[in-house]
């Protein structure tokens, strides 16, 4: 098997889409032996962040000297980077490898596993062969029927926040949501919330922690403070912390790091030494792409993975962070059919110049560039379609040189790979 064909493998249509349960996963990791229950797992669910804090305390944990897994997804550029050791993805050779362990025990399953859950075992299977220290783990989906839910006895768990999305299977209430979230949380485990003043999602992930016995902890939103903004970074304080200095941008990053630095304490409750040192090292050195990721400051250039009604109220929140109220962005946008864009570009619209939309090659998910034009249109919005993300690119920079505004790109991680490479490129010849 080489490595096309182990990507092969892992996307087939087989792997039968996405369907909430443990039952499967449970089989396929005792098949090769339960390698999760040989690993220490942070284990991190929420709506929106738990990438960021993914990746800030895997950054600071790397930087303490742990060797770190960390599963994430969706990935952005390269199927690789959804496991990862620190910042170094898995190989291509580890990959066929964990691909070829894997295989026999998910042909041999009369419930064949979903592609997420096949992703799952792979991930715990090669940390495990990779002697890491800890694993940082974000859920895929909701918290307690997710395939990583599979993790018994985790080191400490950690909601980000909650707010609808993915309703058709969480359930369309901020309680419903919460509660299925909270389905991470262990008997006698410590639990860290990040979002106190969300009192309706705080209360249900407290009264079911009670209930399991698992010490509680929330983030102390009062305790923040920002003293620095650009788009070079942010320079933040928390708690016992003075003059932070986080490398990612975004309104939202210095809460998120709260949740790091409050995680990180959790952790050194639990025995693992972890310096400030490290701490500070961490997070002026941790990288997330795609989350309000400056990639040019002259014409500023914006790629932000907004694609849900709390995502554009981040990603506006941001906008008003970083510009002047009289600046509007020209947006490059694509978004997926199946996802609330009639609430994201509502929150959104009054911000923006115009919208240049596009559909990501190779997504049959994606809505056509026409339809959401017509859409952006019917929103009062100046709107244009382009056949490919770069014709839509192209246009959309000059337009934003021209008026002299950032260029924001929005509306899919999926739209990322192409996006980030066409720009890179035209950013490069404008050089």
């Amino acid at each position: 098997m080489n490595y096309t064909e182990a990507l092969q493998y892992i996307h087939k249509t087989d792997w039968k889409g996405s369907r909430l349960g443990l039952e499967r996963i449970k089989t396929l990791c005792h098949a090769l032996g339960d390698p999760q229950k040989y690993l220490h797992f942070v284990h991190v669910a929420g709506t929106n962040g738990k990438g960021s804090v993914s990746t800030m305390l895997t950054s600071i944990l790397s930087a303490a000297g742990y060797r770190v897994g960390l599963f994430t997804s969706p990935f952005l550029s390269e199927f690789r980077e959804r496991i990862r050791i620190g910042e170094k993805l898995i190989s291509e050779a580890d990959l066929i490898a964990a691909v070829e362990a894997v295989r026999p025990f998910a042909v041999a399953m009369e419930d064949a596993p979903t592609e997420f859950e096949l992703m799952t075992a792979l991930a715990f299977w090669y940390f495990r062969r990779q002697h890491c220290d800890l694993v940082v783990c974000e859920v895929g989906l909701g918290g307690e029927l997710d395939s990583t839910n599979v993790i018994e006895k985790p080191l400490l768990s950690v909601i980000t926040s909650i707010a609808l999305d993915h309703t058709r299977e969480l359930g369309n209430t901020l309680s419903a949501v919460a509660r299925a979230k909270a389905g991470i949380v262990k008997r006698d485990r410590p639990v860290l919330f990040g979002e106190p003043e969300n009192s309706v999602a705080a209360s249900v992930i407290c009264s079911y922690a009670e209930k399991l016995s698992a010490p509680y902890f929330e983030t102390a939103p009062d305790a923040l403070s920002v003293s620095e903004t650009t788009l070079s970074g942010t320079v933040f304080s928390y708690r016992n912390y003075r003059d932070v200095r986080l490398s990612l941008c975004g309104a939202y990053q210095p809460k998120n790091a709260a949740v790091v630095l409050d995680a990180v304490e959790r952790l050194r409750g639990e025995g693992l030494p972890i310096s400030e040192e490290a701490v500070r090292r961490g997070l002026q050195c941790a990288r997330w792409p795609g989350r309000f990721e400056v990639i040019s400051r002259d014409p500023a250039v914006i790629l932000d993975g907004a694609h849900n009604p709390h995502g554009a109220r981040a990603l506006l929140s941001s906008l008003e962070l970083y510009f002047d109220a009289d600046v509007h962005p020209i947006a490059l946008c694509a978004v997926m059919a199946d996802k609330e864009y009639d609430a994201l570009f509502s929150t959104l619209a009054p911000r923006l110049s115009a919208v240049y939309c596009v559909a990501p090659k190779g997504h049959v998910r994606a809505l056509k560039e026409n339809k959401l034009a017509a859409f952006c249109g019917e929103l009062g919005m100046e709107s244009y379609a382009f056949g490919s993300v770069e014709d839509g690119a192209r246009a959309a920079l000059k337009a934003a040189t021209d008026r002299s505004v950032p260029l924001l790109v929005f509306g899919s991680l999926y739209l990322y790979a192409e996006a980030n490479d066409a720009l890179t490129r035209l950013l490069t010849e404008g050089r």
